[in-house]
C-alpha cells in the first residue's frame, strides 16, 4: 500500500514580498524630519520621512500656476458663453475661449499628475496654496506593518535611487526551501492533486513544529546547485 514519506529540505525564512514595501523619493532632496524609528508599528498613510526638494518646489509652483490659469479660463469661458447667448459675442470668440479652457485643464492635469508621481497625495496636492508650496514632501507608509529598516537621518541628502525606509507585515512569512532535482517530479505531481502540507523547524523554537503549506514550486532551476525553490 502507499505510505507517506517525509521529505526533509533545507530552507530560509523570508518576508512575504507582497507585504513588504521599500519607501524612496522620486526626486533628490534634503531630509528635514524623520517621524518613525525602527520597530514602530504604522498604518497605511502614516508619515515616515519629510524631505525638501527643488524639483518638488518647482512642480508645486507649476501646479499652482496652472490651477490659477484654469480658474481664469473658466471665468472667461463663462463670460463668453453668457455674451454669446445674448448675441453680443461671436461663435468664434466662444470657441476660442473653449480652446483656452481645454488647454488650461490639460496643463493643470499634467501638473497634478507630476505631483502625484513625485509622491504627493491627491488631497495634499489639491490643498496647496502659495504659503504651503514650500518644496516639502512627506513620504508615507504604502502598507500597514512594522518599520523594518530606516536609512533616513535629518540633514542628509535623500537620493532617488536609495531606499529611505522599509515597512513590512511579518504576521505571515515564507520559507524558501531547496528542492533537489531527484524530487522535483514527485513533489510537482502531488502538488497538482492538492496543496502539500509542510512542517517547519527553526532554531529559534527548538522542538516545535510550525504548520505550513506548499504554495509554490519554482519553474526554474539553479544551474549551480541543481535545485529549485
Amino acid at each position: 500500500r502507499a505510505i507517506a514519506a517525509p521529505l526533509k529540505l533545507t530552507g530560509e525564512v523570508r518576508f512575504d514580498d507582497r507585504r513588504v514595501a521599500h519607501v524612496s523619493t522620486q526626486a533628490d532632496g534634503i531630509i528635514k524630519a524623520v517621524h518613525v524609528t525602527m520597530g514602530d508599528k504604522v498604518k497605511r498613510g502614516h508619515a515616515l520621512v519629510e524631505i525638501e526638494s527643488v524639483a518638488i518646489g518647482e512642480a508645486q509652483a507649476a501646479y499652482l500656476e496652472a490651477a490659477g490659469m484654469l480658474a481664469l479660463s473658466k471665468r472667461s469661458h463663462a463670460r463668453m458663453d453668457a455674451l454669446r447667448k445674448e448675441g453680443i459675442s461671436s461663435e468664434k470668440e466662444l470657441l476660442s475661449a473653449k480652446q483656452e479652457l481645454d488647454a488650461a485643464q490639460i496643463r493643470t492635469g499634467g501638473a497634478f499628475g507630476k505631483l502625484k508621481r513625485l509622491g504627493m497625495s491627491a488631497s495634499a496636492a489639491r490643498g496647496l496654496t502659495q504659503n504651503t508650496a514650500t518644496g516639502r514632501l512627506v513620504l508615507r507608509a504604502p502598507v500597514a506593518g512594522t518599520v523594518l529598516d530606516i536609512h533616513a537621518v535629518a540633514g542628509e541628502v535623500a537620493r532617488a535611487d536609495t531606499s529611505l525606509a522599509t515597512v513590512g507585515d511579518n504576521s505571515s512569512v515564507w520559507v524558501w526551501a531547496d528542492l533537489y532535482e531527484r524530487d522535483i517530479a514527485l513533489v510537482t505531481r502531488e502538488q497538482e492533486k492538492q496543496p502539500l502540507a509542510a512542517t517547519v523547524e527553526v532554531k529559534a523554537f527548538p522542538g516545535e513544529e510550525l504548520a505550513g503549506t506548499v504554495d509554490f514550486v519554482s519553474p526554474s532551476m539553479s544551474e549551480s546547485s541543481r535545485t529549485v525553490k
